[in-house]
């Protein structure tokens, strides 16, 4: 909660130090003692400290959107070695391997035109060890076909975070090589 707080969302802190600051500087017309110049710049330090640490440390949640912006252009852009990047070495599902994957991904950009996937986002969910991102598919040559995949990232040893499974919410049978056979 408080990582969220100071590190993803400091907008509110900084305007509530703000706001503070301008309750300050009433209390310090009315006093003129040393009390309120102490806090006056309390505040100012408060809210640059939490703009600075907002700015500098990059939380997991932000790692895995950056990934996921990167993922999304090298699925529009067709670039297999990028999107594989992003791929765990030891990613396993439905047991193909990384290797099974980069064919399914060869495959699927030789067949499929690049406007013909419909990609949108879904939430990012947050825990110990892992993101969970949802990803929402539509194929547009077959309007009535979609489908909804949980992407799960971890961190590698490289301090990158990387997909580590991909299942299908939507049908517990639709696999990765299924819907590239089904495209």
């Amino acid at each position: 909660m408080l990582k969220t707080l100071f590190l993803e969302e400091p907008l509110w802190l900084c305007l509530a130090s703000g706001l503070a600051l301008l309750v300050t500087i009433a209390v310090w017309q009315s006093r003129r003692t040393r009390g309120p110049l102490y806090a006056m710049a309390f505040w100012v330090a408060f809210g640059v400290g939490v703009y600075v640490a907002a700015t500098l440390v990059d939380t997991p949640r932000e790692k895995v959107a950056k990934a996921w912006v990167e993922i999304r252009q090298a699925i529009h852009e067709r670039q297999a070695e990028r999107l594989l990047s992003y791929v765990a070495d030891d990613f396993t599902h439905d047991g193909q391997d990384k290797e099974a994957m980069r064919l399914l991904v060869a495959i699927a950009f030789k067949t499929n035109a690049p406007e013909d996937v419909i990609l949108s986002n879904g939430d990012l969910v947050e825990s110990d060890s892992q993101v969970d991102a949802t990803m929402f598919v539509r194929y547009k040559p077959v309007e009535r076909w979609s489908s909804q995949w949980q992407v799960t990232f971890r961190p590698s040893p490289d301090g990158q975070w990387r997909v580590s499974q991909v299942r299908c919410l939507t049908d517990e049978r639709l696999t990765l090589p299924r819907v590239v056979r089904k495209l």
